[in-house]
């Protein structure tokens, strides 16, 4: 009977320290989760909502849906565009040139716009030219579609295995080691593979969550906060991928460009 009444006493009081010290002793009020930017270890560590990223509790999802438009960088629509703000200051090379053609290299390099439009984007391809004899120097001699190139044909080249690959001389490949990675040699050329295991991907892209799926490297994901916000990335279908944009404005802030930019826009679509 006595070790019975002890027993009691100590469950009464058990009771009584839960009611008045921790307000009852139910698992749920004496577990707490914790709320936005409080330490975790583990997803159940944070509150609802919540996903614990880097040892912090952050939002786990943003509810943003995709809307599957994407950003582009518009610099150009013809070549005029490329050149409108080119401005040369070269009488004297020009002068020069018109005075003995053998020196109209400089006037050719530092005084004509030699800007395309390629995509709506503007790239410098060198100076023009007309004839072999325009080219200058030992690195770019032949005159091919108007621009000095390394080489016209195979012959060209000095290497005895070398490729000329549209006007530059290259080596065949002999190994997929001497390929860029996600690329293999195929008949001495190198050939885009993809990824065969998610390893690869993580080397990679450079992220401890990369995978591999379809021959393609992503970043995997369970949560948007796993994702790179700064990139405007949620986490869909299990992928960290591009939200896509509504409006031009979007994409200004998506790639960085000023609004008072006049000669590169952004547009969505």
């Amino acid at each position: 009977m006595r070790g019975w009444t002890t027993e009691s006493s100590f469950l009464v009081f058990l009771v009584s320290l839960c009611a008045s010290v921790m307000g009852g002793c139910s698992s749920e009020r004496s577990f707490h989760r914790g709320s936005a930017r409080e330490s975790c270890r583990a997803r159940n560590d944070c509150a609802s909502g919540l996903a614990c990223i880097s040892e912090v509790c952050v939002v786990g999802s943003s509810d943003l849906p995709i809307t599957g438009k994407g950003c582009y960088r518009v610099e150009c629509e013809a070549a005029a565009d490329c050149c409108a703000d080119f401005v040369p200051e070269c009488d004297l090379y020009e002068d020069a040139c018109q005075a003995n053609p053998d020196d109209c290299d400089a006037f050719r390099i530092f005084c004509q716009c030699n800007r395309v439009c390629e995509e709506e984007l503007c790239f410098d391809t060198g100076p023009a030219c007309s004839m072999d004899v325009e080219c200058p120097g030992l690195t770019s001699p032949y005159c091919v579609d108007a621009r000095c190139v390394e080489c016209r044909e195979h012959g060209d080249c000095l290497g005895e295995k070398d490729r000329c690959v549209e006007g530059t001389c290259t080596a065949p490949c002999e190994a997929d080691e001497q390929c860029p990675l996600l690329h293999t040699c195929e008949a001495g050329t190198c050939v885009l593979s993809g990824c065969t295991s998610d390893r690869e991907c993580v080397f990679v892209l450079g992220h401890p969550r990369g995978q591999c799926a379809d021959a393609a490297c992503f970043v995997g994901c369970t949560d948007d906060a796993e994702c790179d916000a700064a990139a405007f990335e949620v986490c869909h279908e299990g992928r960290c991928t591009f939200v896509g944009c509504e409006s031009d404005a979007e994409c200004r802030a998506y790639l960085g460009l000023s609004e008072t930019n006049d000669s590169v826009r952004a547009e969505c679509r």
